[in-house]
């Protein structure tokens, strides 16, 4: 096949390309008063002219959205000549989406239209709300305006021509289109109608609004950024800005070579900094000075561009070139002042007088002239110490004052012969040095506390009653008082005496039993009965033995064990009465 015609659309162009055997078609043909409307507007002149063209067997290559493609391959069919279309995307390294949303941004920075810019395509259409049709369309993007747009939008409809919209859409089994009295009428299948709205959104949206939007902006006085980020995306090139690089610096300065680069959507172009001679050092993106003379500084992208080339001097001047802070200690405590000392080097630096004193966070410390230290707050503080040349900086910690006590319970509830820890702490957790804590108890009768330290106390319900036990931390006027509540049993009194709690997971095995199996059949209900009505004489006779606890512990234990492998939970258990 010796005929080869291309249809490119550009990275951002709004019209195509048309091609001939690589070259461009004459001015004097036909086709070219058609190509600056949309491509379903003349895509059949499009086949009627190359027929009459070429005469003889060619085939299309399109590049550009696969709805065109679509119109361009339907439209094939009714060509003499044309064999084969083919179809190539469009590469965009920024999407047209992309661009549109950075001309709009700048509309709202800097009010540069008189009209809002729409942010999606509207159509009109005289489906009910309530019909399936209405329900498919809006499922593959469409959206209903209740004012007038450019669009109208029908299911297997018919369209009035004379009511003025210029784009009408019908979703039919097949795509073609047509232009009728000055609008396009375009057939749109359901498989395609997704891939429509898309081509619209770029192409009758998107794409025109940026295109648009370039000779508006260009006339306008905007920032240098805002003209270097625009001109980056409307170009789809790097734009780099390398910022403030100084004429002269000093013998052993250290200089940081900052920049910006545009568009943003695209990955930094990583800038190498080189120097021409050994007066300067150049590494990374910093320039430091060795020698005293001059060298030219390059900077370039890692594809090769030169974004400077520049020439600094170094000098030397006898400034200060380190500086060292001495700390009588490392930690503070809040309303301690320390005093501490800095040493410049060399001790005859012309900017000796210039150095400075200050902290991250005055809410937590200040600092004087005088090497004085101030702790406001607890929390960890950096002091820094500098010069315009050189910096040191250390950290300090702030202790705080014990200022409460926290208890991992303030009230329990809790049944006789019961064994609680409780737990302490001191607050705010970072004190220099932790004070001890007391525990005391004001009903002995209920409470029994069997040992205690500054981190928790272990204590023994005694006989049903109401008792408080109080914290306290010595040497300071703070104290904590925890309330407990001790009742008898609620029940299955053996397992609890035995066991030493009526909430343990021995205890929750065999409540779980009796709620769940027992209680289901009239002779379990009667040995519940029966059990209720003896065990507690049976506990209180004989219920504190070495021997009682010991037997019962045994058999109860064995019982638990079988209970547990037939799917009793020992996990903490309500009971259901």
């Amino acid at each position: 096949m010796s005929n080869k015609v291309e249809i490119k659309y550009n990275k951002s162009g709004k019209f195509p390309e048309i091609l001939i055997n690589d070259e461009a078609i004459s001015r004097f043909m036909s086709l070219s008063n058609y190509i600056y409307d949309d491509i379903f507007n003349w895509s059949d002149y499009f086949f009627e002219i190359m027929d009459s063209e070429l005469e003889e067997a060619y085939e299309v290559i399109l590049t550009g959205h696969p709805y065109q493609y679509t119109v361009i391959k339907d439209a094939s069919k009714k060509s003499r000549y044309c064999k084969k279309v083919s179809f190539l995307e469009i590469e965009r390294k920024i999407s047209v989406k992309d661009k549109f949303l950075f001309v709009k941004n700048l509309h709202d920075e800097y009010n540069l239209f008189e009209n809002d810019i729409q942010e999606q395509i509207e159509f009109n259409s005289n489906i009910s709300d309530e019909s399936e049709e209405k329900y498919f369309l809006e499922q593959n993007g469409v959206i209903f305006s209740d004012d007038k747009s450019d669009y109208y939008i029908t299911y297997n409809g018919e369209f009035d021509i004379s009511s003025g919209y210029k784009y009408f859409i019908n979703v039919c089994d097949t795509n073609s289109a047509k232009k009728v009295r000055g609008s396009s009428f375009v057939n749109v299948s359901k498989h395609d109608l997704k891939m429509f709205i898309d081509y619209l959104y770029e192409y009758h949206l998107y794409l025109n609004t940026v295109i648009d939007c370039a000779n508006i902006i260009t006339k306008h006085n905007l920032s240098k950024n805002t003209k270097l980020e625009y001109d980056a995306y409307y170009n789809e090139e790097y734009r780099v800005s390398v910022y403030d690089v100084p004429n002269i610096i000093d013998f052993e300065e250290t200089f940081e070579i900052k920049y910006e680069y545009y568009p943003k959507c695209f990955e930094d172009p990583y800038l190498v900094v080189s120097s021409s001679n050994t007066n300067i050092k150049a590494e990374n993106l910093t320039i430091t000075g060795i020698n005293k003379g001059s060298s030219e500084i390059t900077v370039v992208d890692k594809f090769g561009t030169v974004h400077l080339k520049k020439v600094v001097e170094v000098l030397k001047h006898n400034y200060v070139r380190s500086i060292n802070i001495i700390l009588p200690q490392t930690s503070m405590v809040v309303g301690e002042t320390i005093i501490f000392k800095s040493i410049a080097t060399p001790l005859d630096a012309e900017d000796i007088d210039s150095i400075k004193y200050e902290v991250n966070n005055e809410s937590l410390a200040v600092v004087s002239n005088k090497n004085e230290l101030y702790a406001l707050a607890s929390g960890r503080v950096c002091l820094k110490v500098y010069t315009p040349r050189v910096c040191a900086k250390v950290y300090i910690e702030i202790l705080g004052k014990p200022e409460s006590i926290a208890v991992s319970s303030e009230n329990l509830e809790l049944q006789t012969r019961s064994e609680v820890t409780v737990f302490s702490e001191v607050l705010p957790l970072n004190i220099k040095e932790k004070p001890v804590l007391t525990w005391t108890t004001n009903n002995a009768r209920v409470i029994d506390i069997r040992k205690s330290d500054s981190k928790k106390c272990v204590f023994v319900t005694k006989e049903p009653g109401t008792a408080y036990i109080t914290v306290s931390m010595q040497g300071h006027n703070i104290s904590k008082k925890i309330k407990v509540t001790v009742s008898k049993p609620k029940g299955c009194y053996v397992a609890t005496s035995v066991y030493g709690s009526y909430d343990c997971p021995e205890v929750w095995v065999l409540r779980r039993f009796r709620d769940n199996c027992l209680d289901k059949h009239w002779y379990g209900r009667l040995f519940i009965k029966m059990y209720y009505a003896i065990s507690p004489t049976v506990v209180k006779l004989f219920g504190k033995t070495k021997i009682f606890s010991k037997t019962w512990k045994f058999i109860l234990d064995k019982m638990v064990k079988k209970l547990q492998n037939k799917g009793y939970e020992e996990t903490p258990y309500n009971d259901k009465y």
